[in-house]
Formats: structure tokens, sequence, C-alpha cells
């Protein structure tokens, strides 16, 4: 049911709080398994029209990206932090409209 960019791999794994690892796979597990049970945080705003991204928020400051996916049901982009924001956003705002 979700997909990944290697940018949300390599993100989830940098992550250095090992409980903070785990809240967002418990997230993402939760988004797989029981997608109409998660409380979305928001639709991303402010980025091209073309884009359609969801915010899922995790461990209070977390932040998980996705979208729909092309073979899947939901696709993961960025997985981030209060911290990393406006890195994420600026990232995003950069995908091209497939």
């Amino acid at each position: 049911n979700v997909e990944f960019e290697d940018r949300a791999i390599e993100d989830l794994v940098s992550l250095r709080d090992e409980s903070m690892k785990l809240k967002a796979e418990a997230s993402i597990k939760k988004l797989c398994d029981e997608a109409e049970n998660v409380e979305v945080r928001r639709k991303v705003g402010g980025l091209p029209s073309h884009l359609t991204i969801f915010e899922l928020g995790f461990g209070g400051k977390g932040r998980i990206y996705y979208t729909r996916g092309q073979s899947t049901r939901f696709r993961i982009l960025v997985v981030g932090a209060k911290n990393s924001q406006k890195t994420d956003l600026e990232y995003l705002s950069r995908i091209p409209k497939t």
C-alpha cells in the first residue's frame, strides 16, 4: 500500500532519535494498514498547483509528507521535523509534474 521516494528512506534512516524512528515507522504502518483512521495534520499549501501533498505528524515535531502513489495507495516523499520544514517544503515544491 505504500511506496517510498529514495529521499524519504534516507530521511528515515538519518533520524537521530531511535524513538522518533519508531514513531515514524508506526505512523507509516498506520497509513498503510488503517488509512481511514489516520489523522492528517493538513494538506500542504504554498506548493505548485500540480502537487497534492499531505502532512502526517508523528512524535510531536515529526512530519511525513506523502501523496497518492502511482502503483500503490500512498507514496512517502519526505520524512522530516520542525527544524527541516523549510528545506523539506523547498524540495517538495521542485517535484515535477508527472
